[in-house]
């Protein structure tokens, strides 16, 4: 078996999770004794037996398609699962809109990907309802596939005997960084952002770098894993407001090492992690100050809570491949 992987927007190659999972998932599966090899778009005689795409499905993927082959779609919905109910009956509308009436746009977008894709992979089991409510995908061929981690987030475990909590991720609206800061402060709560400055807004990150006083809210730029651990350990707990994080490989980090997590109240979060997390209401600036003092009184090991190792994920998504190909 062949597979190519194609990531195709340049954003997934710089520092985040998206380069982590095409990067870790490429390499087991090679340890794994299967041909895998970066798609050349331009070069004709590249041959493989299945396209795996990261995010949503593009011209390579067309190309592919008119090649026979069959594409598999790793997607990742965690920004529509963080809507009202409102937003997202608007959103499916506007992605009806696109798909009826310009189709050429829908292609770019990626929002006639059902009739691109053969199969789907998603990092969550709630996404697999909007795939199906936004997309028309059917459930029989969508895989949730949890994220991996690395072996070193599988050596220290979790002491929490400092006063801080630890923030890890870019800088960015996204994330709810400058939120997150003003609760810090309000709060007096202090929290060590690790994460570099990554919003194209530098209005917003202005803002979140007022908020920092190196007292509640501090902020490391280029953190190594081993000072990242160190931090862990000794955290009170992990903490992110993001509005999209399925796949948050720094919660599966700090989870592996049974350091305690506070996570937004987003489908992304509550749907993956049940009730091995600690909870924010997102809503007004005074909803999430009384509701995050409570998460902190409520927080706990997420004992159990099983962290596949990458060899693991990458085994899965073999699985999908194998499914893909011998399906009609």
């Amino acid at each position: 078996m062949k597979i190519a992987f194609d990531a195709g927007h340049p954003f997934h190659w710089a520092d985040g999770g998206i380069r982590v999972l095409c990067e870790r998932v490429f390499h087991s599966l090679e340890k794994r004794g299967v041909d895998v090899q970066p798609v050349r778009w331009w070069d004709k005689e590249q041959k493989y037996d299945v396209l795996q795409a990261f995010y949503y499905p593009n011209n390579v993927t067309r190309y592919s398609l008119a090649k026979g082959v069959k594409t598999v779609a790793y997607t990742c919905l965690d920004g529509l699962t963080s809507r009202s109910p409102l937003m997202s009956r608007i959103g499916g509308l506007e992605i009806a809109l696109y798909r009826n009436f310009r189709p050429s746009v829908a292609d770019r977008l990626g929002y006639r990907m059902s009739e691109i894709a053969s199969g789907f992979v998603v990092p969550a089991q709630g996404e697999v309802a909007y795939l199906e409510k936004l997309f028309g995908v059917s459930p029989r061929r969508v895989h949730t596939i949890l994220h991996g981690v690395d072996d070193i987030y599988r050596h220290d475990r979790w002491v929490g005997n400092a006063d801080y909590l630890v923030s890890v991720g870019a800088i960015c609206a996204r994330k709810n960084s400058l939120l997150l800061a003003k609760v810090a402060n309000a709060l007096k709560i202090p929290v060590i952002f690790i994460g570099r400055l990554h919003d194209t807004d530098s209005a917003y990150l202005s803002l979140f770098q007022k908020e920092i006083n190196n007292k509640y809210v501090t902020h490391l730029s280029n953190v190594d894993d081993a000072e990242k651990i160190r931090y862990l350990t000794q955290a009170r707990a992990l903490v992110t407001l993001s509005k999209g994080e399925s796949g948050g490989i720094s919660n599966l980090e700090a989870i592996a090492m049974g350091v305690p997590v506070i996570l937004p109240n987003y489908d992304w979060a509550t749907l993956t992690y049940s009730n091995y997390a600690s909870y924010v209401q997102m809503g007004s600036f005074k909803t999430v100050l009384n509701s995050f003092t409570a998460a902190l009184q409520q927080v706990k090991a997420p004992d159990g809570f099983h962290v596949p190792t990458w060899d693991e994920v990458a085994d899965k998504y073999f699985s999908v491949y194998e499914t893909v190909l011998e399906s009609k």
